[in-house]
């Protein structure tokens, strides 16, 4: 019994750590894929108006409409993680050789094992840029 009582916290918690470390894992690969998504999208729809892919809100607003499509493309746990949008009619040279491109990134802040550790959070980013054709 007491052997029991010590080794049951250890694999409980080891137990309840790989599993959210695989939901991280989850969420960093749906992170990565949305903003790739996004950052294509948004060059797709600026260099071809019929391109309506990407225009997925009613909002007119370019940054707004590549946020909201980001969030769509969201597929991990948990709320939609938060977007920055870059566009290359800013001048963003996020592109190779100095090339204007469009860069989306997106920030998400999970908790570590829910509920048992009120304070731990776990902060995971992703960014991606897709150039403009020259």
């Amino acid at each position: 019994m007491v052997e029991f009582a010590i080794a049951l916290p250890v694999i409980v918690f080891t137990i309840f750590g790989t599993i959210d470390m695989g939901t991280l894992m989850w969420a960093q690969f749906s992170l990565q894929h949305s903003v790739e998504m996004a950052a294509r999208c948004a060059t797709i729809s600026t260099n071809n108006p019929q391109a309506t892919q990407c225009t997925t809100t009613s909002n007119p607003s370019a940054t707004t409409s590549v946020q909201y499509f980001a969030a769509n493309q969201y597929w991990g746990p948990g709320p939609a993680p938060t977007y920055t949008v870059s566009l290359a009619s800013a001048g963003n040279t996020c592109g190779k050789n100095g090339n204007t491109g469009n860069q989306v990134s997106g920030t998400y802040i999970s908790s570590l094992l829910g509920s048992a550790l009120p304070g731990a959070k776990v902060t995971i980013t992703a960014q991606s840029c897709y150039p403009s054709p020259t």
